[in-house]
This record gives C-alpha cells, structure tokens and sequence, in this order.
C-alpha cells in the first residue's frame, strides 16, 4: 500500500514538475520574435522528455493504467499553451513542436475546439489556425 502511494506521490509529482515547465515556457512564450525557434525547441524537448519517461511509466504496475490519460492531458495543455499568444498558426510551423504529422495535429486540435478549450477555426485546405477575434474575419 505504502509502495502504492510513493508511485502515485511520484507521478503527482512528475505532472506538477511538467505543469511547472509548461507554465513557464507559456509566461515566457514570444517575448521577442528572433526566439521562435527556441520556443519550438523548448516544446518539443519537453514533450519528448515525457515520451521516454513514459516506457517506464507504463511498466509500474500502480501508474499503467493512468499514464495514458496523464500523458494526453499534458499534451492538451501544451498544445492549448502554444496557440494562445498568437491570432494564427501554420500547422506545419506546429509538427515540430509537437512529433506529429499535419494530419494528426488537425485532429487533436478539432477536439479542443469542439471541447471548447481552444477558441479557433481551421482553415483545413491552406493548414491555418485561426484563434479568438480572428475567426469571424475568416468565416
């Protein structure tokens, strides 16, 4: 039971650690224009970061059956922190960032707006994001 706790104290722990980081690169995110790059870098060293922890994860006994479900949540948040400081988004400046192809982040980002986490519209033929104020100039 004790072992039970310390897993699950640890994982608690790991997502806090992850939030933290994600909240930082958020409050940070675009200060400057010239630090994009680094940006995608910082996201995506995060997320993979996560993946290799993830192996392990599934292993445990205590944590398998949660793991998925944490990771997606991560991922979500992330993807939710990425678009928020701009007005739009090319999806392919986005696949780096996120180890996906276009196709699959399409997808993930239609479930956030139809979810209503993500206030946007996707120009699907031209792979745009249109995010806030902006969707009703594109429609």
């Amino acid at each position: 039971s004790n072992l039970k706790h310390s897993h699950l104290g640890d994982f608690q722990i790991l997502r806090l650690e992850m939030g933290i980081i994600l909240n930082q690169i958020e409050s940070n995110f675009f200060l400057v224009t010239g630090r994009f790059h680094g940006k995608i870098n910082r996201y995506a060293s995060c997320l993979q970061f996560l993946e290799n922890l993830k192996a392990n994860l599934l292993l445990d006994i205590h944590l398998h059956d949660h793991v998925e479900t944490q990771y997606s949540q991560i991922r979500h948040k992330a993807l939710i922190q990425y678009t928020h400081p701009f007005v739009s988004v090319d999806l392919h400046m986005m696949v780096d960032a996120f180890k996906t192809d276009v196709s699959g982040l399409e997808k993930e980002l239609e479930a956030l707006i139809t979810d209503n986490q993500i206030q946007a519209r996707i120009d699907s033929h031209n792979k745009i994001l249109y995010i806030g104020s902006l969707i009703l100039l594109t429609q």
